[in-house]
Formats: C-alpha cells, sequence, structure tokens
C-alpha cells in the first residue's frame, strides 16, 4: 500500500522530495526494490545536466533553474512543476489503467488521497522522527566510540611502533651479545688451550684439588716426575696416593689454605718413583670456578737440588769457619771500611776480651796513620783486579794504642753473601825488635866485641854473624843451645865446611842448596825474612828454624858481612806433624767424622789452642835459660818438664771429652756421696764442709770428673786457706749440688762467659777447658750449671757454682 501511495504520489503534479538521511535511504531501497522506478529518461539528467541539491534555504535546483518548496513534513518537501511529468514520467499503480478521468473526480480522489496519503506521510514520519533521532544518537555514540576507538587504535600504534622499536633493539643487542659470546667463548677456549699448553710446558709442577681433597687437574711436569696419568689419579686424595705422613702434612697445609683464604708458601717432601725423596718449593691458593665451587690450587718447584747443594755448601762453610776459627794466626775479615769478623788469635792480639770489641769498628783504625795510604792502595788493588795483595810489612795498633809490626797478606773473599777482604797476620814486634837491636849494635858499636856478645845474648832467637867470605865470625848462647850435643865445631869456618857438618832441607825435604840459603843471600844484598828450613845430621833429632837473614852495610853502604836470626820452631812443627797425624787419622776414619762433627772441631780446638800455650810456656822458660848466665838452669828445666806435664795433663783431657762424645749415652744410677768424697780424698790438705748426700743420680763414671774440676778450681784459686762447701738437696724433681768455696770469686761480668769454650778464666791467668767440660757433662746428665756469688751482691767473697741432677728412677 505504501508503495503504490509513493507511486500515486509520483502520478501527481506535486513531488514528494526527502530532506532527512532516513527518507532519502528509504527512497533508495524502494527503487532498488523495484516498487519504485525511474524511467530511461534518467539520461535527461546526463544529457541536460540536471543536477538535483537539496538546500537548507528551502530550495531545489533542477536543471539550473531554483524551484519553490513546499514544506508538507519537517522531513518531507514537494515540489509543484509543470513540466516534472517530461522529466519523471509516472508508473500507473497496480491494478489500475492510465485514461482519461474527470478533473473534479481527480481532484476528489486526489484531496482524498493527499489527506491519507499527509495522514500516512505524519505517522511515518513521526516513526521517522524517532528512529532518525535514535539513530542520530546511534551515528552520534558511533562517532563518540569511532573517535574513542580511533584513539585506541592511534595510542595502540604507537605502543605497536615503540615495543616494535624496543624489539628491535632487543634483538639487536642479543645478535651483539650472542656475537659477543661467541667471540668470549672463542677467547676461553684459546685462552684454555694456551693454559694447558703453558702448564703443560712449564718446568713448574702445577694441581687443583676441590674442597675435599680430590686430585682434579695434574700438569704434564708432574705426570713425568712421578710417571702418572691423570686420568688414573683424577678423583683420589692424598691418602690414596701418598704415603700416611706425608698426606697427613699434604692436607694439613690445604685446610689451611681454605681456612685462611690466603696464599701460603711451604716446602712439602714426596717420595719419587727412584725411591729417593723430592723437595718441592709450593706455592698453595684458593680460587673459585663460575658457580662459585672452592678449589686449592698449587704450583711447586722441585729444589731438591737446590737443598742438596745448600747441605754442602752449608757443610763446606762450616768446615771454613772452623778452619780460620782454630787458626793459630790471627785472621779478619772488613767490607767497606769496616771489621766484620775476627777470629780468637786476633781478639787476643789487639787486647781484646771478646770479638765485639772489634766488630764494626773502622779498619783503619787498627793501622798506623803513616800506612793508610798503603792499605787504602792494596784495597783498591784487590778491587779492581780481584787478585791477592802480597805479603808487606804494615803496623797495626792494638786497642790500648800500642804500635805492632805485623806480617799481612790479603786476598778477596765472599763473605755474608757479600764482597770482602780477608786479612791474614803474624805479630813480627819481636823479631823487629830484634833486627831492629842487631842493627843499631852493628852500626854504632861494630868494633867492640864485648857489647856486640852482650847484647847477642840478650837475644833470645839465635844470631848467626857472617864476614864478607862467608866465614862465622860469631855466634850467641842461643845458636849453641840449639846444637848442643853436636860434634860440630862452631868456630869460624866457610859455607863449604858448614854444609858438610849440617843438612839445610827445604820443608818438602830437598836439599837447599848453596845458592839458596838466607845467608848467602844475604851477602849478595838481598834481606830474607821468616823462611823456615830443617837442619839435620845432628847428634838428636832434626831442628826446625825460622830464618831471617840481613846484609850488614858500612857507612858508605858496602856490605861488610850478614847477619842471619835463627828462632826453634822445632816444638811449633811437631805439633804441626801431629795436627797432620790427627788429620790423617781423621781422613781414614771419614764416615765417622759424619756424625761426630762436633768432636772434630773440638780436638782441632784442643790442637790449636792448648798445644799451642804449652808452646808459649815453653818458649818462656827458654827465654829466660837464654838471659841467665847463672845456675839457676836447673830449676828452669824443671819449669819446662812441668809445661810438658800440663800438655800430658791436656791430653788427658781430650781423651775425656773424645770418651764423652764417642761412647752413646747410657746413664746410670750413681751414688753421688761416693763421688764427693771420693774427689775430696785426693785433696786431704784442703777445709771442707761438707754433710754428706744419699741421693741417687742419673750419671755415668765420668760423674767424678764434675766435682774434681769444681773442688780443683776452688782449691787452685782459693790458696791454701780456702773453704769449700759442699751442699746438696731435692727441689722440683732435681737434686740441686752446690760448691762454695772463699776464693776470689768470679766478677759479674764473666759469670755468663765462664763456661765458654777458650775464654779467658776470670779467677786466674791462663786458658782451660775444666769449666766447658763441666757443663758438657752436666747437659749430658739432663741438668744444667750456672755460678753466683757465695755472699750475694759481693763477687769478691768467693763462689758458688750450681747444677742440677735428674734423681734416679
Amino acid at each position: 500500500m505504501l508503495m503504490w501511495i509513493f507511486e500515486e504520489v509520483l502520478k501527481g503534479p506535486d513531488w514528494l522530495i526527502t530532506r532527512r538521511f532516513g527518507i532519502g535511504m528509504e527512497v533508495r531501497n524502494l527503487l532498488r526494490a523495484g516498487v519504485m522506478t525511474l524511467p530511461p529518461e534518467d539520461a535527461i539528467f546526463k544529457k541536460n545536466a540536471v543536477y538535483i541539491n537539496l538546500y537548507r534555504e528551502n530550495r531545489i535546483l533542477c536543471c539550473g533553474q531554483s524551484f519553490p518548496l513546499q514544506l508538507l513534513h519537517p522531513s518531507v518537501y514537494s515540489l509543484h512543476n509543470p513540466d516534472w511529468s517530461l522529466l519523471f514520467p509516472m508508473s500507473t499503480p497496480p491494478g489500475t489503467t492510465r485514461t482519461g478521468a474527470d478533473p473534479t473526480r481527480r481532484d476528489e480522489e486526489t484531496q482524498g488521497i493527499s489527506a491519507e496519503v499527509e495522514r500516512l506521510v505524519r505517522e511515518r514520519t513521526a516513526e521517522l522522527l524517532e528512529e532518525n533521532e535514535a539513530l542520530r544518537q546511534e551515528v552520534g555514540e558511533l562517532k563518540q566510540a569511532g573517535e574513542v576507538l580511533k584513539k585506541a587504535y592511534t595510542e595502540l600504534d604507537d605502543r605497536v611502533r615503540e615495543r616494535t622499536t624496543e624489539l628491535e633493539r632487543a634483538n639487536t643487542r642479543l645478535l651483539v651479545e650472542i656475537e659477543e659470546r661467541k667471540r668470549t667463548e672463542e677467547v676461553l677456549r684459546e685462552s684454555k688451550e694456551r693454559f694447558i699448553a703453558f702448564m703443560d710446558n712449564s718446568p713448574a709442577g702445577a694441581w687443583m684439588k676441590d674442597e675435599q681433597g680430590h686430585l682434579v687437574y695434574l700438569n704434564k711436569t708432574l705426570e713425568a716426575h712421578f710417571k702418572a696419568r691423570l686420568q688414573v689419579w683424577r678423583g683420589k686424595t692424598d691418602f690414596e696416593l701418598w704415603p700416611l705422613q706425608v698426606a697427613e702434612q699434604f692436607r694439613e697445609n690445604d685446610l689451611t689454605v681454605l681456612k685462611e683464604g690466603r696464599v701460603i708458601e711451604v716446602v712439602e717432601e714426596t717420595p719419587n718413583p727412584e725411591g729417593g725423596s723430592t723437595y718441592w718449593w709450593n706455592f698453595k691458593f684458593p680460587f673459585q670456578d663460575a658457580s662459585g665451587k672452592t678449589y686449592v690450587g698449587g704450583i711447586g718447584i722441585d729444589i731438591t737440588a737446590w737443598k742438596r747443594t745448600g747441605a754442602a755448601l752449608q757443610e763446606s762453610e762450616e768446615k771454613y769457619r772452623n778452619l780460620v776459627e782454630l787458626a793459630p794466626e790471627p785472621i779478619a775479615v772488613h767490607r767497606q771500611g769496616k771489621v766484620v769478623y775476627v777470629n780468637p788469635p786476633c781478639v787476643a792480639l789487639f787486647g781484646a776480651e771478646r770479638r765485639d770489641d772489634l766488630i764494626g769498628k773502622p779498619t783503619l783504625q787498627f793501622v798506623h796513620p803513616d800506612d793508610h795510604e798503603v792499605v787504602k792502595g792494596r784495597i783498591r788493588q784487590m778491587a779492581e783486579k780481584d787478585t791477592t795483595a802480597p805479603l808487606i810489612i804494615e803496623r797495626f795498633v792494638k786497642l790500648d794504642g800500642q804500635v805492632i809490626d805485623v806480617e799481612v797478606v790479603a786476598t778477596p773473599i765472599m763473605y755474608e753473601n757479600m764482597p770482602s777482604v780477608m786479612v791474614l797476620f803474624r805479630d813480627i814486634s819481636e823479631r823487629k825488635q830484634a833486627e831492629a837491636k842487631l842493627r843499631a849494635v852493628m852500626e854504632r858499636e861494630h868494633l867492640r866485641a864485648t857489647e856486640l856478645d852482650a847484647t847477642l845474648a840478650s837475644i833470645a832467637s839465635g844470631v848467626i854473624i857472617y864476614d864478607t867470605t862467608g866465614a862465622i865470625v860469631r855466634v850467641n848462647e842461643a845458636v849453641r843451645k840449639m846444637i848442643d850435643r853436636t860434634s860440630i865445631s862452631l868456630d869460624p869456618i866457610h859455607f863449604e865446611e858448614r854444609q858438610a857438618g849440617f843438612g839445610v832441607l827445604r820443608e818438602d825435604g830437598t836439599l837447599l842448596s848453596l845458592e839458596a840459603t838466607p845467608y848467602y843471600r844475604a851477602l849478595r844484598g838481598e834481606t830474607v825474612q821468616g823462611e823456615e828450613v830443617m837442619v839435620t845430621r845432628l847428634d838428636r833429632e832434626p831442628l826446625w828454624v825460622d830464618t831471617s837473614a840481613a846484609p850488614i852495610r858500612d857507612g858508605g853502604g858496602a856490605i861488610v858481612g850478614a847477619i842471619a836470626i835463627l828462632t826453634d820452631i822445632t816444638e811449633r812443627k811437631r805439633a804441626e806433624a801431629a795436627l797432620q797425624r790427627y788429620a790423617e787419622n781423621l781422613g781414614r776414619l771419614h764416615h765417622d767424622l759424619e756424625t761426630s762433627n762436633r768432636e772434630a772441631n773440638l780436638y782441632l780446638d784442643i790442637l790449636t789452642h792448648d798445644i799451642g800455650n804449652t808452646e808459649n810456656v815453653s818458649n818462656l822458660y827458654a827465654d829466660l835459660l837464654i838471659e841467665s848466665l847463672n845456675g839457676e838452669a836447673a830449676g828452669y828445666v824443671k819449669k819446662l818438664q812441668r809445661s810438658v806435664q800440663k800438655s800430658i795433663e791436656i791430653l788427658g783431657t781430650v781423651s775425656t771429652i773424645r770418651r764423652i762424645h764417642r761412647a752413646k749415652t747410657e746413664l746410670k744410677p750413681m751414688d753421688l756421696d761416693a763421688a764427693v768424697r771420693g774427689v775430696m780424698e785426693g785433696y786431704p790438705d784442703s777445709i771442707f764442709f761438707y754433710h754428706g748426700a744419699h741421693h741417687q743420680v742419673e750419671a755415668d763414671d765420668l760423674l767424678t770428673v764434675v766435682f774434681n774440676n769444681l773442688i780443683g778450681n776452688a782449691v787452685k784459686f782459693g790458696g791454701p786457706e780456702v773453704v769449700v762447701t759442699v751442699r746438696t738437696e731435692q727441689d722440683d724433681g732435681f737434686v740441686r749440688v752446690s760448691v762454695e768455696d772463699t776464693g776470689p770469686g768470679v766478677p759479674d761480668k764473666g759469670k755468663q762467659e765462664i763456661f765458654q769454650l777458650y775464654e779467658m778464666k776470670k779467677r786466674g791467668v791462663g786458658k782451660g777447658l775444666g769449666l766447658y767440660l763441666v757443663q758438657i757433662l752436666v747437659e749430658r746428665y739432663g741438668g744444667k750449671i750456672w755460678v753466683e756469688d757465695r755472699v750475694p751482691g759481693r763477687p769478691g767473697e768467693g763462689a758458688a757454682f750450681k747444677f742440677t741432677l735428674r734423681p734416679a728412677l
């Protein structure tokens, strides 16, 4: 019906045009559905360029003309155009025909239809208005939603772009990280290969263990040394690879590294496949892997050869030091102008009490100022050429200011790992004084024979004077005593006759020719000093003499004779021969020396000191005999005999000490009271206070030697009126013994030194081994010994020697 109505509407002169969007859509829908049709004359629109536009001014422009619009409804307009039919011929409603009609009827019908159409239009218009309003609201909401959606799309697009940018950047970083990781892995692989190559070719051993002590790495150096394979040793602990003692030491050091978290440096010993031991200088350190797991790493250097070399060097140095210490002549070492070492004879020569009195002092302090430049020149020569400075005569200055003449030879050495100079010298003051005396006498009183004889007689050494022909013109008494009991006359004879009576040999035993004798050379203008020769074919054993010779010149310098000074050194040569015999015996007993080094050193101490002391005493008494022209010679000979007996006593002490060192320490219960009383019986004239001792102590048969030395010293130094008190008591698990006397006592500064080997005795003159031997025995018995004042604070009222012994169980 609606379609018809519209079709009918289209028939009339009035054309309805909708302005609203909804109505326009309805018209289009009707046209599309075929209810409303446009004739083919739509070409008219194209042909006549017809344009229809709706305006808010309620007018329509059609074919270039403006037509008024009649408002039928707010949304509907009507167009009155008498030519409209030309443009849009209307179709006939369904079921009707187009015929000519009565105009009146047609108006009526038109009015009725218009009223009905108007009603329908109004109803439809109202509905359409409602629908349009709803659509308008919906469109507004859609527009709003569209704006929101557009904004959301915009934001989403921005976020997508941002996220895309971030992903692109992340992807770029990831690619860079992957590339860096590849390079890092390659570097790590190369580093690992270099590490393994370095460690496997390193001369040092390297290993790694975990916290439980399981081996995780071993380099090729250790594999080769121990003939092992890492595949076999990996995962094993030290207790599976080494002896228990070695494994415990390894584990203890590893735990120290883990506990303290630091590097430690240790020397460890391992058995080697050849059956010996290897010493390793090991550096152990903690470290962690990437997962935080802790390990113990180690790098070790084989120092077995160093250890052996060091031990041999130490042994060699000890022997050399002992040789220097035991040398009978003074020896000193200086460096950079300071004295750094002196041996005991050097301490004695300069009048010092101990080494510290000389060590550290300037070297030139002990050289006469006139000889400073000479000494400096010799030091420079040794430093530049590294050669020994030859023997010369210099003047030294003792601590008390006394000037002495010495023969000096020096050589560069390494001392305490630093370049130094060792100086060996001999005091020739007496010889120089003798020579000076002789020269002075020869110059002043050459023709006064009696005065010359007196002068010669005052000289301890033998003196022989020759004329220019070699004939002996004068000898002193010392020469006669040297060749006592010989059948050769000492009347003036020539060299040839003297050579026939005596055999003069060199030190090596070869015959000394006439031209080589000191006397002959002196007649040729040469000065000879300190040559040792042996004179044979006497009625007794060969005579050794130290010979010096010099020409005798007149006022004009012409040689008028020669003088020779002979010093009897037979006793010294005997001592040297004895020393040589001892050395040969010690050489044959070398295997014993390896375990008795201290004993060997002690023997050398005895041979160089006590026998030397005995020789000095003998020479002293011989000097007295020379100087004496009366009948007291027999008394001096007795004193000389007592000196020999002293030597025998020293040899007895040597035997005792030798017994101590050679015998295995086997202590047994000893009666202390019997030992004390046994010694006291040997001194029946001395005064003793002793109440007895009922103690059994751990000792041996040499216990009496302790009391014999202590009581003997008290009697010897205290004199006939000395009172000796022996006390014993048991305290703190020890038996304490005190030997006290009323003698001269021991000064405070000497209480520590009195037991040292060859220290000057503080209670008398001379040197000895007695207290040193006592100290050895007491310590052998497990005790200790010391000395105090008998009356505290009063050293001059006597000494108290106290020592402890262990009671026998």
